[in-house]
């Protein structure tokens, strides 16, 4: 809702629907076309003279036109009333010359109506230029009472702006529908009027004559209603444009009256008097109404024990049963009601007071935001329980309404006197419950208001409020966050705060652990003499110790007991139990190999066909890094429950095999010592323990040969790359030797018991 203080009201003019021309060129077009007829609305182009008389002379008045309108109508009305009643055209035309005869005369009160707005209009733009001072009629300061009063007076220009604007939307599409109808009825006229001039027949000429002049009637009806929906949609313009130009001077005085108010005692007393003296006269009519409702309950019970006592209820007592229950039912409700207008007494006594606070003191922001939230929050609730009470009182009303029908139906046929006694006491306490209803209906609106004052009142206070304030409350909603209390153990709240250093202090920890781990694995273990796979070892497990006392000791700084995980450590066990099998599984892995060491980084690994150099043994997984400088993650479980060739576990000595084979007569020994000459040259084969070279066998296609020997590994292609050396100098050995290396070879035997026949073809077969 606007509030007097925000950025001034901006509504555009309403505009009338696109096409809609000026009012007073539509009122003479209208007056022109109800004067003659369609027909006659066609203007005659003038010569070039008499249109300058023409423009010279003033515009006719368009209530005169009307009126002489209205005289040639009232003759026309006349002479149908003469024509033979029997005739159904005479009738017919009767009728809707009388229906554009009403037309007209609404016309005319639309007119009329212009008048006094642009009346109103020119008041307003005077009282609008007038001084603030001189236009409230009293020099500032100004009190409460006062200022209340310029705010009603706002908020009743705000609410008539609303309706205006409603009223205004209801014209516009009035208009557009009128508009249409006389598209409409002109298409039929001309259609009508084509028809009739292409006859030739003069019977049917009569027909369509008869035609025509209906649908010239129809037309000057569509004419005139266009008209006046064209009148009423410049007039609910120009209505809303007085009635905004109201609302801003209304809510300009209030913003002048706003900035010189002054709180005086004496009147917060005169209110506070006046709420003394409606809760004094509430609390003597709760008192009456107590003694009101304890007579309906006797009465109710007397007719409640006859009633037990009465084998069958007759109707009679039947009907005063009812209507001993709705009366004491009606008492009942009306006492909760003025309980309820009593407690409005006392926080109406309360917003007076924070209003005049506000004025001699200003509280702080978060007090005032506090105010803010309450005072929305009872305005909200005000206005449901006003729906509610204005919901119960209709159905109240409905159903007093039906009384009567009932009572005259009760004495149509002939109902007792006592039957019709209990009708009406039922009547009258129904009565009684809708007069309280509006009692407190127009409680509710004052209480409403008041709010509205308040808030009005509290959003100004929260403008006005300065830059150190504003950030005084952003520290203070800080810290009320830093101390909101999330959950609690044993007795000790967990707030915000309490979290959040606890989640910093683990992080500090984290680093510190990691820190403290790399110096040991990197420079201190080292200094020792431990070899660098241990060394890792050493530095993972100090990790997590230490890792592990940070959280701890986080937990311990912030005062957060460990009780405070039990339901987290059940749900973690249960998720290890049920679902985090493998998990657990790996985990406890990497706890045996940081501790048995069956690997260790830089180890020269074989598992699963994964063949690379251990980089890193997590508790998790284990990460190999292959001769392709590619990283592969291995559960820590595989090493465990799978057979690991560890080419490096105790040192890098590792010996190899490289087979070989010639072709079958070479000279055996001859190969065995170019073998050796050629395994003598290489630097990276071991002279101890020295090579061996083996003769292993006689294959298929070749004489088979095994070459032994031993080379240190750090790498995986320490390996391959000594195999591949040793196999280019053994080539190049036995090229010069004239040795041959075997290749796949077969020998084909012919047995043929004759010799066998050759024979030669020529092309042709």
């Amino acid at each position: 809702m606007t509030q007097p203080g925000d950025a001034p009201i901006q509504r555009p003019r309403p505009r009338l629907p696109r096409g809609a021309a000026p009012p007073c060129a539509l009122l003479l077009a209208a007056a022109l076309l109800l004067g003659g007829g369609p027909a006659r609305a066609e203007l005659p182009l003038l010569p070039p003279k008499a249109a300058e008389d023409a423009a010279r002379e003033p515009a006719p008045d368009p209530a005169a036109a009307l009126a002489r309108e209205r005289e040639e109508l009232a003759r026309e009305v006349e002479r149908a009333r003469a024509a033979p009643p029997a005739a159904p055209a005479a009738r017919r035309d009767l009728e809707q010359l009388e229906q554009l005869d009403r037309i007209l005369a609404r016309h005319q009160e639309t007119l009329a109506r212009a008048v006094e707005i642009e009346r109103a209009w020119r008041d307003a733009a005077e009282r609008a230029a007038r001084p603030p001072a001189e236009a409230l009629g009293r020099e500032p300061p100004y009190p409460v009472p006062f200022h209340d009063e310029r705010f009603d007076a706002w908020r009743a220009a705000v609410d008539r702006v609303a309706r205006l604007e409603a009223e205004l939307e209801e014209a516009q599409h009035a208009l557009v529908s009128a508009r249409r109808l006389h598209g409409e009825r002109e298409s039929g006229r001309r259609l009508a009027r084509e028809k009739l001039e292409a006859e030739r027949d003069p019977a049917e000429k009569a027909r369509l004559e008869a035609a025509l002049h209906r649908r010239e009637l129809e037309s000057r009806i569509a004419s005139a209603d266009l008209a006046l929906r064209e009148a009423r949609a410049e007039n609910a313009s120009r209505a809303l444009e007085v009635e905004q130009r109201e609302e801003r001077r209304a809510r300009a005085s209030l913003e002048w009256v706003q900035e010189r108010l002054e709180a005086r005692a004496a009147d917060l007393d005169a209110a506070l008097a006046a709420l003394d003296k409606r809760e004094y006269d509430l609390g003597r009519a709760s008192e009456e109404r107590k003694l009101d409702l304890a007579a309906a309950e006797r009465r109710l019970a007397e007719v409640q024990v006859r009633a037990g006592q009465a084998a069958e209820l007759d109707p009679a007592l039947r009907d005063e049963l009812a209507a001993r229950r709705a009366e004491y039912a009606a008492r009942q409700r009306a006492l909760e009601v003025l309980g309820e207008r009593q407690q409005r007494v006392a926080t109406a006594r309360q917003v007076w007071r924070a209003r005049y606070q506000l004025l001699s003191d200003a509280p702080g922001r978060a007090t005032l935001r506090e105010w803010l939230a309450e005072a929305e929050r009872r305005r909200e609730e005000v206005a449901r329980q006003e729906r509610i009470r204005s919901a119960r009182r209709d159905e109240l009303r409905s159903e007093l309404a039906g009384l009567p029908e009932r009572l005259a139906a009760g004495e149509a046929g002939g109902a007792s006197g006592r039957e019709e006694r209990w009708i009406r006491v039922r009547a009258r306490a129904l009565a009684e419950l809708v007069k309280t209803y509006d009692e407190d209906l127009v409680s509710l609106r004052d209480a409403g208001r008041m709010d509205e004052r308040l808030l009005a009142d509290l959003r100004r206070a929260d403008r006005s409020v300065s830059l150190a304030d504003r950030l005084r409350e952003g520290r203070d909603a800080a810290g009320r966050i830093w101390r909101y209390e999330i959950t609690a153990s044993e007795d000790r709240p967990i707030t915000v705060g309490k979290l959040t250093s606890a989640l910093l202090a683990f992080l500090l920890g984290y680093l510190l652990a990691r820190a403290a781990a790399r110096a040991v694995g990197s420079r201190v273990l080292p200094r020792m003499g431990v070899d660098p796979g241990a060394a890792h070892a050493i530095e993972s497990l100090s990790f997590y110790v230490l890792l592990v006392g940070a959280f701890l000791v986080a937990l311990r700084v912030v005062n957060i007991p460990l009780t405070a995980f039990a339901v987290l450590g059940g749900a973690l066990a249960i998720g290890v139990g049920f679902g985090s099998q493998n998990v657990v599984n790996n985990f406890m892995s990497g706890l045996i190999l940081l501790a048995e060491r069956p690997i260790k980084r830089g180890d020269l690994i074989e598992v699963g066909g994964i063949y690379g150099t251990v980089e890193r043994i997590g508790l998790r997984s284990t990460s190999v890094r292959t001769g392709d400088n590619i990283h592969i993650i291995v559960p820590n479980a595989s090493f465990l429950e799978n057979n690991v060739i560890n080419w490096t576990h105790n040192d890098e000595t590792v010996r190899l095999t490289l087979p070989l084979g010639v072709v079958y007569g070479s000279p055996t020994r001859e190969v065995a010592r170019l073998v050796e000459k050629a395994l003598a040259e290489h630097s990276q084969v071991l002279r101890q323990p020295a090579p061996i070279i083996l003769f292993t066998g006689f294959g298929d296609n070749s004489l088979d040969f095994q070459a032994r020997f031993w080379i240190r590994m750090r790498t995986v292609m320490d390996r391959l790359r000594v195999e591949s050396d040793l196999r280019y100098r053994i080539d190049d050995l036995f090229r010069e030797a004239g040795i041959v290396i075997a290749f796949p070879q077969r020998d084909v035997h012919l047995d043929t018991a004759s010799p066998l026949e050759v024979r030669v073809l020529d092309g042709r077969g």
